[in-house]
């Protein structure tokens, strides 16, 4: 589901435009220019019944976003809202029943090395399967 996850992100034009190709898995590739954004899975759980697995998966993923100018930092942040926020359909082997936006939490400023960045995250419930 991450992979698909990952090119869900990297197929919108908008997100593309800003971040190119810096779309990272967990942490930021060192010395990246630029805006950039990094997704992980925080948790996630299986559904069951009595007959054992149902297939959905139920996960949180994080999706944080970084830039040198707070401008372009809410830009991708819209732009990733506008693509995730209540998505359904299928992206290369994963069917997305719904993806939703849980939590936006502030923009704020940190230093990394020499480079300064404003930083924002988000947290998007994904219930998702295996496609048929």
């Amino acid at each position: 589901m991450e992979n698909d996850f990952r090119a869900l992100l990297a197929s919108d034009p908008t997100i593309a435009g800003i971040v190119s190709a810096r779309i990272y898995p967990s942490t930021y590739a060192q010395n990246a220019a630029g805006p950039a954004m990094r997704y992980q899975k925080i948790t996630g759980s299986i559904g069951m019944h009595m007959e054992g697995s149902d297939g959905l998966s139920t996960d949180l993923m994080q999706v944080d976003v970084r830039a040198e100018l707070a401008a372009d930092v809410f830009a991708l942040r819209n732009a990733i809202v506008a693509a995730l926020h209540g998505f359904s359909g299928t992206k290369g082997n994963t069917t997305f029943q719904i993806i939703e936006l849980r939590d936006d939490r502030g923009t704020s400023f940190e230093t990394t090395g020499a480079q300064n960045f404003y930083t924002r995250s988000m947290d998007f419930d994904v219930s998702s399967r295996a496609a048929a």
